[in-house]
This record gives structure tokens, sequence and C-alpha cells, in this order.
């Protein structure tokens, strides 16, 4: 008997099980390290810029969201925090925002993304169409013991 081995992708076309094979399968678009892993610090530090359109252009695809892997070790910071910004530019920064509804009043702020215990995670952010996109972090309290690592991929 042979063993026939497919990837899921593989198997539903090939099988055309429950009439699945035309899914669009996600594409992702590592950037890859964008922050070693590093002492994190009391203002905030830029972990990379890059044109967010040059990645799509060279795979021929349309990004949705950013997402960032992080490996955080807290030490003794009160927190950690990331934050994602784009530009027409280079030079002029927009952060990322988020909204919420109360009573039918919609409330706009900069996002910030606050962790403040060690992990190891990943943080899917809608992307907003810029040609540059930066990632940014800071700590808060003492930062002994403190480590941060990032790594980014785009997903369409």
């Amino acid at each position: 008997m042979e063993i026939v081995k497919y990837t899921v992708k593989e198997y539903i076309e090939t099988n055309n099980h429950n009439n699945m094979s035309g899914i669009a399968y996600p594409s992702y678009q590592s950037v890859g390290e964008i922050r070693a892993a590093s002492i994190l610090t009391g203002a905030y530090v830029v972990a990379k810029t890059w044109g967010q359109l040059s990645v799509d252009q060279e795979k021929g695809i349309e990004s949705t969201h950013l997402v960032l892997d992080f490996d955080l070790t807290i030490g003794s910071l009160t927190s950690a925090s990331i934050k994602v910004e784009y530009s027409d530019d280079g030079t002029t920064w927009f952060q990322h925002t988020s909204s919420s509804t109360s009573a039918g009043v919609s409330s706009i702020s900069a996002q910030t993304n606050v962790m403040t215990a060690s992990m190891a995670a990943s943080l899917a952010i809608p992307l907003i169409k810029h040609p540059f996109v930066r990632v940014s972090a800071i700590g808060t309290g003492t930062a002994t013991g403190s480590s941060l690592a990032i790594s980014a991929r785009f997903i369409s």
C-alpha cells in the first residue's frame, strides 16, 4: 500500500473535498527579524523602517495585515509597548489607531500594544496602505533583565 502525503491545500484541491477547491489561501511575505533580542529603554526605539509597498511589489501581493511575532522577557519592567506607524514620505509618521464605541460615540486613539508579562506571541495589525511602515518599542520601569525580539511578516 502506497502512502500519499498531501498538504491540506493539496488534499482539498486534489479531492475536491466539500467543493472547497476554490479557496483562496493567504500569502505570507516575511520581512524577517526587525529587532534582535535586546534590552528595552525608556524611550521609543525604532526596530526597523521599511517600504511596505516594495515588499508587496516584489512578490506581486496585496498585503492586508502586518503580523509581528515577538518574544518578550519582562525582567524588572512594569510594562513594554510596541507601536506601528505609517508614512507617505519616510519623514512624517502617523501612528496606527484603534477605536471604541460607547452610546453611539466613537473614540479614536493612537494604538499602543502594552504587555505586562513575559510572553512569546503574535500580533496581527490591519494595514493602512502607505509607502513606509515602522515598528518601535519602549520599556516602562527598570530595564534590568528585559529583552525584546521582533520579527515581521505581511499577510494577504
